[in-house]
């Protein structure tokens, strides 16, 4: 039998768990969580800012009428306020002019009156060896005919006439007053010319509007000048006349020496004639032979009178030339002093800038210098100012003096211009103290002036204005109210009144540097905090 082959049996089999990856899931019912978490915390912050504002409803009940304000922070400046008014910087004041020269009428002589007259006619005498020259009356022909219109009639009587011999030629060097010509220029009423009428008047012919703006060399005002140009006419014509009698007197003199000099020729001759005639002495009897020799001897003496009076003669030319020279350099300068009066009646701008009339008194009151007007001399009637650069005048009390520095910053605002401020800088500070104006007089003030560093064309002089002169400052400070400082004493230490939730906490606090509204805190209080400006009932010290 055959047998059939077995199989093993089939290993046993094992089952291990295979893991499959599921998708995984969120968790859930966390977000309840945070919500919850959140709700919590809203409602413990309504429950603090409900508990807060019930405190400060209660501490408001309490005090109605507490004024309290937020510390802050920024920059703080200690400053100095100050008032004054603008100028500028660079001006030139204006004054009338100073007319010089002789003046005619009752406060001086006539312009002609400087001429005492050149003599011209010499008179030749042969028969003495005298020569005379004739006084011409006693002042010159030329200025009295040139100075006629002046009005001004002569007061000196006419000389006899002068002698050529002694030099006694006539001059008015001195003047009728005898201290000079320019004794008339001393105007007794008007101080140099002016307010007198004639030449010398000081009336407005024309006059730039007070505010407008001039250049260089522009005329700015101008008085009426006919009389004084028709003098200036008059004293040429008689200067060039004076000239001419001058160059004839020269002449005439001249011939006047010929003249001495053949005198001089003559005596001489019969000198030599006389001596001739002694040679016939010994053939003429006693009578003719003394008649010879008194012939010889008065004509040797009429030679030597006839030398000696050539020498005088000189020396009386001389004085008249020197005279006459003086005479015409005379009116030579009052010419020029009248041609200088001419031009100083048309006054120009020295500098570009911005006229300022000035106000005199007419009537009862103060009203601007206009058109017309007589002035007198010297008389301040208008100013050019340079506006490109203007200043502040102002005044400090000698309690601050000593804050002051050259260079401290400022703002300076104008009163006209309440929305216009501009930058200046201390320019310089007076060294001597003055009254303080109506107050006591032992209340000084030392003048200041700030130079304004920006330009803006409203800005005039004669504005008041205001200015803060920044002491010092401080940056990133924390600043309180200055009302909300208190001190016990006034060198005590400083504390403020601090609002709390339980009501107002009294705190001491170090200071810096303080302004008029504000002072910055160094210690004790943070930007935020709220201050009382009025004192609070304490409630807890910290």
């Amino acid at each position: 039998m055959s047998s059939l082959p077995v199989s093993p049996p089939p290993p046993e089999r094992t089952h291990h768990p295979v893991r499959v990856a599921l998708p995984e899931k969120k968790p859930r019912g966390r977000g309840w969580i945070w919500a919850l978490i959140l709700l919590v915390v809203a409602g413990a912050g309504v429950w603090y800012w409900r508990s807060q504002a019930a405190a400060r409803q209660t501490a408001s009940a309490a005090l109605p009428g507490l004024r309290t304000q937020s510390v802050s922070t920024g920059t703080l400046e200690a400053t100095l306020r100050l008032t004054g008014v603008t100028a500028a910087e660079n001006y030139v004041s204006l004054t009338s002019p100073q007319l010089r020269g002789s003046r005619s009428g009752q406060y001086g002589r006539s312009a002609a009156s400087f001429a005492s007259g050149v003599s011209t006619e010499i008179n030749v005498q042969s028969n003495a060896g005298k020569s005379n020259a004739a006084s011409s009356g006693g002042k010159s022909s030329a200025l009295i005919a040139a100075t006629s219109r002046n009005g001004g009639s002569s007061s000196s009587s006419s000389s006899s006439g002068s002698s050529a011999s002694s030099g006694n030629a006539p001059s008015s060097a001195s003047g009728a007053d005898g201290i000079g010509s320019t004794s008339a220029g001393f105007n007794f009423g008007g101080g140099g010319g002016g307010g007198f009428g004639g030449e010398f008047s000081l009336s407005l012919l024309s006059l730039a509007k007070s505010g407008s703006t001039v250049q260089k060399d522009q005329v700015v005002a101008e008085f009426d000048r006919q009389n004084m140009m028709n003098r200036v006419d008059d004293y040429k014509a008689s200067v060039a006349q004076t000239e001419a009698s001058y160059r004839n007197l020269v002449a005439q003199l001249a011939v006047g020496k010929k003249a001495k000099l053949q005198e001089i020729e003559k005596a001489k001759g019969l000198v030599e004639k006389a001596k001739l005639d002694l040679k016939t002495i010994p053939v003429l009897s006693a009578m003719d032979a003394e008649r010879m020799k008194l012939a010889f001897e008065s004509a040797e003496a009429n030679y030597k009178t006839v030398q000696a009076q050539l020498k005088m003669y000189e020396a009386g030319q001389l004085a008249q030339i020197h005279g006459a020279e003086i005479e015409l350099e005379q009116g030579k300068i009052e010419l020029r002093r009248t041609e200088n009066n001419a031009a100083k009646m048309i006054v120009k701008a020295p500098i570009p800038g911005l006229v300022v009339v000035q106000q005199t008194f007419r009537g009862s009151e103060f009203t601007p210098i206009q058109q017309g007007d007589q002035l007198w001399p010297g008389q301040f009637f208008m100013q050019v100012v340079d506006t490109s650069s203007m200043v502040v005048n102002a005044t400090v009390n000698q309690v601050d003096a000593e804050k002051m520095r050259i260079g401290a910053r400022t703002r300076v605002r104008f009163d006209a211009y309440p929305n216009l401020e501009l930058p200046g800088h201390v320019m310089s500070v007076g060294g001597i103290a003055t009254g303080g104006g109506a107050r006591q007089s032992f209340v000084k003030e030392l003048p200041i002036r700030i130079k304004l560093e920006k330009i803006d064309p409203r800005v005039i002089p004669d504005l008041s204005v205001s200015a803060e002169i920044i002491l010092s400052q401080e940056e990133n400070a924390t600043i309180a109210p200055l009302a909300a400082v208190y001190r016990d004493e006034p060198n005590g230490p400083a504390y403020v009144y601090v609002r709390q939730s339980t009501g107002w906490t009294r705190r001491e606090v170090e200071l810096g540097i303080e302004s008029y509204l504000g002072v910055a805190v160094r210690q004790g209080l943070k930007p935020g905090e709220i201050v009382a400006l009025d004192r609070p009932p304490e409630t807890a010290k910290s």
